[in-house]
């Protein structure tokens, strides 16, 4: 088993352990599905047997020199693990951080954030895995 998989294993058994601590709150304002510029592969998008209700997505995406996202949110829970280059996010109201390869960022359900790949010659490659209500877009457009 190589790191990466390895990473997004111990990512996954840490959502399902600590039992999925989903926001109760929900946002109010219309929501209009967020779809991102990056280049992205979904890998797998499957119901959890053992939560009722809720899915896990796993996807892969490529972030090409100089890509920004739009601010959006997330509708679950996401843990995104840098494979390649460096995957800049920024929060509003909160941060500005930077992850290289072999790190793990963890994103709370409902934060408005933007992502960037910072540099202007090199690629970003990340793996994301997202849990969040069966059936629910994965990212909102943050008004």
């Amino acid at each position: 088993m190589n790191r990466h998989t390895i990473a997004l294993s111990v990512a996954m058994a840490a959502i399902i352990a600590g039992g999925i601590a989903l926001a109760e709150g929900t946002r109010t304002e219309e929501r209009e599905e967020y779809v991102s510029t990056a280049e992205t592969t979904t890998i797998l998008r499957e119901e959890l047997a053992a939560i009722d209700g809720k899915e896990g997505t796993v996807f892969s995406g490529r972030l090409k020199p100089g890509w920004v996202g739009e601010r959006h949110y997330h509708t679950g829970d996401v843990f995104l693990y840098v494979v390649k280059g460096s995957f800049t996010v920024d929060v509003d109201g909160e941060y500005r951080k930077t992850f290289g390869p072999g790190e793990v960022y963890h994103e709370a359900v409902n934060k408005v954030m933007r992502a960037r790949n910072l540099s202007t010659t090199d690629s970003t490659e990340v793996i994301i895995f997202q849990v969040g209500d069966k059936g629910e877009p994965l990212m909102i457009r943050a008004q």
